[in-house]
Order: structure tokens, then sequence, then C-alpha cells
């Protein structure tokens, strides 16, 4: 972000959206649009350690990744447009616009005027969807001035339909209707439906990336997000508040937290994907690794005695990491869901004996 002087967000959504042809199909005065993703990038508050422009960037290449390397945009034949995947990018883009750095959970327990407003459902993810398109509302940002009224529908409802699975209430209900399809459901004419579930969970991986990255970069976003965490329990901790889950810093276990964050978030969501979008193994790979790291005993003991003395940090690199290595031992992975059940099995069985 540093050597773009700040523009990380608008110089590679732009890129990314120029390079999916969909500017043209949606008939988007290309003057507008650069001026749209300033404003977006603008309204990214800085002084959140972890929700700013650096993160919204972040999950616009992971999303970028997933349809590119991941070849998602090679399934057009079965439904998927250009216009579709403009909206992914589009969406992770705008994801956490004007984001005040707490939680939905702090805003409705301090009856703010956004938690009154969208009566305590998905009250940020409401709030950046509508900013955005309450922006675009002004002649210089109304880049879909020229989109016809049918595209410009469906444009919309791509985007709230994204933008709103980011929402981690979601997370249970999207991830189960993505284990109810079958291997056969991939190789058919996907529906509307399913084209926008996929493109959700889509955001949503890539949203939630950060224990799939090379460890460096893994450890990076785990101190910026508990730096985010810690600030908020402080202020519900000064308020008289319960202090939310993971949010204390005076009994949060940084190690086991990202264990757990893994084992019950992360592992289903990608393992699930990864069927999808094969190539997602990779990713998965960086996830082995990264809760192995975490799970040895050194750090978690050491993590441990950090948080009785209040003075809790990251750990140190491995001496002998190297990410090629990781790849190397971890890309052994189950292919298939019936292969993912089988591991599964054998695993339990292992346990048992």
């Amino acid at each position: 972000c540093f050597r773009v002087r700040g523009n990380c967000l608008r110089l590679l959504t732009n890129f990314v959206a120029q390079s999916s042809f969909a500017l043209e199909e949606l008939c988007i005065d290309c003057k507008k649009w650069d001026e749209l993703l300033f404003a977006v990038q603008k309204g990214y508050h800085q002084d959140n350690p972890y929700h700013m422009r650096l993160h919204a960037a972040d999950v616009v290449h992971g999303a970028y990744w997933f349809c590119k390397v991941g070849e998602l945009w090679s399934l057009s034949l079965k439904g998927f447009t250009n216009v579709e995947l403009f909206t992914v990018i589009f969406s992770a883009a705008i994801h956490d616009y004007d984001h005040p750095g707490v939680s939905n959970n702090f805003l409705i327990k301090t009856n703010d005027p956004l938690a009154i407003l969208y009566n305590d459902k998905a009250v940020l993810e409401s709030h950046h969807i509508a900013a955005v398109f309450q922006l675009m509302q002004q002649s210089k940002y109304n880049i879909f001035k020229h989109t016809p009224a049918a595209t410009y529908s469906i444009v919309r409802e791509a985007i709230i339909h994204m933008v709103l699975a980011t929402d981690m209430s979601q997370h249970f209900v999207k991830l189960g209707l993505l284990k109810t399809k079958d291997e056969e459901w991939l190789k058919q004419e996907l529906s509307r439906e399913d084209r926008l579930l996929i493109m959700s969970m889509v955001v949503h991986a890539a949203d939630v990336s950060n224990p799939c990255r090379p460890l460096p970069l893994y450890l990076q976003w785990t101190d910026k997000v508990i730096q985010e965490f810690f600030a908020q329990g402080d202020r519900e901790k000064a308020l008289g508040l319960p202090i939310s889950p993971l949010m204390n810093r005076g009994t949060t276990n940084i190690a086991r937290s990202q264990c757990g964050f893994i084992d019950v978030i992360i592992a289903p969501l990608y393992n699930a994907m990864s069927e999808i979008i094969p190539q997602m193994r990779e990713c998965v790979a960086h996830m082995r690794y990264n809760k192995d790291f975490w799970s040895s005993m050194s750090v978690l003991s050491i993590r441990e005695e950090e948080m009785r003395k209040g003075t809790q940090k990251l750990p140190p690199l491995p001496d002998d990491f190297a990410a090629s290595a990781v790849l190397k031992v971890h890309m052994k992975l189950p292919r298939t869901r019936t292969q993912l059940r089988h591991k599964e099995k054998q695993r339990t069985l292992r346990d048992i004996h």
C-alpha cells in the first residue's frame, strides 16, 4: 500500500475489473468508475487496525485469485457471466466500507444509530451496501447511469447477496447449503441461485482467508485483528458491558483462539470450496501448516504464560519456515467429498485405537 501511495484498493480493483471486460458490457464510464473507487477507498477508516483499505484490497485480491487462478471464470459454460464476476470484485471492494472498527454485537449492545436503523440484523453489512449505493446517487459517482435497468437489477441483487453473506451469522447457513450439493452438481448448468451461492462463498472465503495464507503474512494479519479485537474489549470494559468473546486481552489465548477459528470456521469452509475450486487446496495446505504451528505445545504454553502476565504478543516464525516446503508436505490432500469423508473416518479410527 505504501508503494502505491495508499491507493492499493483503488488500483487493484480497477485493474481486476478492467480484466473482466464487464465495464463495457455495463456501459460504465471509466472516469466515473475511477472516481467512485477513490471515494470508496477514502471511506475506509485508516485508524482501524484491521478493517481498513488494505484489508479490502486483500479481499479483492483473494476473490480475484479464486476466480482467475482457480479458473472459476472457465465455468462460464455453466452460466457464469463477465458481469457476475465483476460483481464479485465490486462486492469484495465495498464489503467493509465505512467500517467503524467494532462488531455488530457492539453496535447492538450500545444502541448505536446503525443498529436502530437496521433492527439489529446484519447491521454493518447492511450499512456497507447502503452507504455505497447512497454514494452512487451522486452524479459523479453514478457508474450505472447508462446500464440497462434489467442488468442493473441483476447487479444490485448480486452485490447485496454477496456483502450480506460476509456476516458471520450467515456462515453455517451458506456452508450448509454448499454441502448439500453433490459432485454431479458442478457438471450441470448452474441456476442463478447456485451461481449466487458460489459467488457469495468466494467473497466470504476471501474475507476470512488469513489462516490460509503463508505463515509470515498470516501472522501480520493476526496482529491487526487482535489489536482491533482487544481495543473493542477495552471499550466494552470501560462502558461496563460484558466483554465479547476473543476480545478480552486478559483472558484470550491467541493460539487457542486461532486453532478454534481454523477448526470450526475455516477448515470446513475451505475443504468444501476446494471441491469447486481445486486450486484452493494450496490454501488448505497453508491452513494445515498454520494450525500445526499454533497447536504446538511450545507456542500454546508460552501464550498461556503471557496471558497470565498481560504481555501477549505473536510468536516468531519458525527458523526453518519455507512456504515451498509447506506446500510440498501439505498438498497431499483428499480431493473429493468422498475422499474427505474417508480421510476423516481414518482419523477417527486412529484416534479410537
